[in-house]
């Protein structure tokens, strides 16, 4: 899993990602390109201009790059302050270091003076602008990661009462009938409630919310008895790789529970919920799909979407573009699809 900036001190992004390091060589790119522009005089000269500052900017930016991918250990200790003022010296040396090394390659030494304060005064104002951005970006993920907690916060403590009496009044019920099943009902409960009431940023596997999905479960099917079927279909290879598959805790949960409350309870029928997992493409692909009550019987399910939004929140703030989460309404169905990146654990 792609480290979440959030958990540190440093704004910095992960120098160590492909995507960053492609995008740092662009820039560079681009900015050699609106330099020879600047410069131009004939279009012999553009290009050689173009040539030599492409080859003089890559190397800084691919040096400041490498820097900042090694010194990543030691810049998400410090706060954004320090982290910044390191980044920006760091830029600065380099810069120094590339530019006296092009002097003694081949610059005129009356122009290298001249040379050596442009590249400085350049490198100084892209890095002032270029921290400033990281660190609104920082802030903005900040608020972001802050708004998804205080959703699962509210979440966590919006556990349907209904359940919560229908549970105990189904273990009241079973410590008559079948203490053992009572007894297995009650560690079903205790466990769907520790999730429940952990950290919001907690980072859970999908092998434990599997499990605590099936406990829910378990407690629903004894009170609704018939009217509850599950169907769980999970392919081999997401069988053996769920252990290490991470995703944020209490996110199936939620998804089964409005299934169940919106699809199952105001059917007199009741109905089956299909849950399919496969990995495909490089993902990890999983389908709940309930089935929506005739329009007679459903007159109390407008439900607010909270779970829905407060889940698709906190997958954009642990795997960013990676993770998705979509909901499709049939004639007959709801379906909800998730996918996770498969190189989602450490």
């Amino acid at each position: 899993m792609q480290e979440n900036q959030n958990h540190s001190g440093c704004f910095l992004p992960d120098f160590c990602n492909t995507r960053i390091v492609f995008a740092v060589v662009v820039a560079a790119q681009l900015l050699a390109i609106i330099l020879s522009v600047a410069a131009y005089r004939s279009m012999q000269d553009f290009w050689t201009e173009l040539g030599m500052l492409s080859l003089f900017i890559q190397w800084i930016a691919l040096a400041s790059t490498l820097s900042f991918c090694l010194l990543k250990p030691i810049l998400i200790k410090l706060g954004p302050g320090f982290s910044g003022s390191i980044a920006l010296a760091l830029v600065l040396l380099i810069t120094a270091l590339v530019t006296a090394l092009a002097c003694q390659q081949g610059l005129h030494a009356d122009s290298c003076g001249r040379f050596f304060m442009q590249s400085l005064s350049i490198s100084f104002i892209i890095g002032v602008l270029s921290l400033h951005y990281f660190y609104l970006q920082y802030r903005l993920s900040q608020q972001q990661q802050a708004e998804a907690n205080a959703r699962f916060d509210a979440l966590q403590a919006r556990i349907r009462p209904h359940f919560l009496f229908n549970s105990m009044n189904t273990i009241a019920h079973l410590t008559r009938a079948d203490a053992e099943m009572a007894e297995r009902v009650t560690e079903d409960l205790a466990e769907l409630f520790r999730a429940a009431l952990a950290e919001s940023a907690q980072v859970s596997t999908l092998e434990k919310e599997i499990e605590l999905a099936q406990g829910y479960l378990n407690i629903e099917q004894l009170r609704l008895g018939r009217r509850l079927s599950v169907n769980w279909n999970m392919d081999k290879r997401l069988e053996h790789e769920k252990n290490r598959i991470s995703m944020p805790g209490m996110t199936l949960q939620p998804l089964l529970e409005n299934a169940i409350y919106h699809g199952i309870e105001p059917s007199m029928e009741g109905g089956v919920i299909n849950i399919q997992g496969r990995i495909q493409d490089d993902a990890v692909k999983l389908e709940i799909d309930n089935p929506l009550p005739l329009s007679s019987q459903d007159n109390h399910r407008k439900g607010n979407n909270m779970a829905q939004e407060n889940i698709s929140q906190r997958l954009a703030a642990m795997f960013e573009d990676s993770a998705s989460i979509q909901f499709e309404e049939t004639a007959s169905r709801y379906v909800v699809t998730l996918e996770l990146p498969t190189g989602s654990a450490q």
